[in-house]
């Protein structure tokens, strides 16, 4: 019981952060709360349908490859679905090109707090399980943005979003999958060596890399449409040098759209 009280005060303190990123047009706590809700409750029928899905296709946990591609696919997807009910139900303050990626990063905290609460449930917790559940917070977290950055820009007919949502949502499955692969699926059988945690390492730090990037760019998009005559950033000295808020050159529908917030 303390261990997920521990990955609750972790989420609550990961939320904060993830808020933080949203420079222009914050999102009201209610919606957010409600995303959370939402990421738990998908994140349960997920779970039913990995295990349908499974036993159509006969896949066992015998077959960590086939199960962790299972798990990738339906549970991004599932983060992406979240997104686009909050972008089509409250379509006045999902209005920010970077909206996809904080919602979809809400639900993504929502599916694994859920998850945590499941594996936390079995046996007593070792003293590695708090870094474990914790790891699980952030993966979930990053993927979801990733996942649902895409959409955001969806919404407010960014340029090149033809291209960016396909590949956002593929990349958020394939890093999924492949952690599930490397660090997941493979321990429930003791089977995990160093090499597959070299690799669930450099997944983390490539999965939080690409949020970090995605965040910039999205933020530039948001100060072309709410902004474009402020100027903020997430990065400071010496970060800044390199991370210069350049927004991206507005596109037509972009000019076609007030500017205000």
């Amino acid at each position: 019981m303390l261990i997920f009280f521990l990955v609750i005060v972790s989420a609550i303190a990961l939320g904060f952060l993830v808020y933080r990123y949203d420079l222009y047009d914050k999102e009201p706590w209610p919606l957010i709360l409600l995303t959370m809700g939402l990421g738990m409750l998908t994140g349960y029928a997920a779970g039913s349908i990995e295990e349908a899905l499974a036993v159509a296709w006969s896949i066992s946990y015998d077959d960590p490859w086939g199960m962790a591609w299972l798990a990738g696919i339906v549970e991004e997807l599932a983060k992406v679905l979240v997104v686009v009910v909050m972008a089509l139900t409250f379509r006045s303050s999902f209005n920010d090109p970077q909206d996809g990626q904080i919602y979809g990063a809400f639900a993504g905290l929502g599916a694994a707090i859920l998850e945590s609460r499941f594996y936390t449930s079995f046996g007593a917790p070792g003293p590695e399980t708090l870094g474990t559940e914790f790891a699980r917070l952030v993966l979930h977290l990053l993927l979801g943005g990733i996942a649902g950055y895409g959409i955001g820009l969806a919404r407010c007919r960014v340029r090149g979003t033809i291209w960016k949502l396909p590949t956002a949502l593929t990349a958020a499955v394939v890093l999924h999958s492949l952690w599930d692969w490397a660090c997941g699926i493979p321990a429930q059988h003791g089977s995990i060596s160093m090499t597959p945690r070299y690799i669930a390492v450099g997944l983390m730090l490539t999965t939080l890399a690409l949020f970090g990037f995605l965040t910039h760019i999205g933020a530039q998009h948001a100060a072309v449409k709410l902004k474009p005559k402020q100027r903020r950033t997430l990065f400071r000295w010496p970060f800044n040098l390199i991370f210069r808020q350049q927004p991206p050159h507005p596109s037509k529908d972009d000019d076609a759209e007030p500017t205000g917030s």
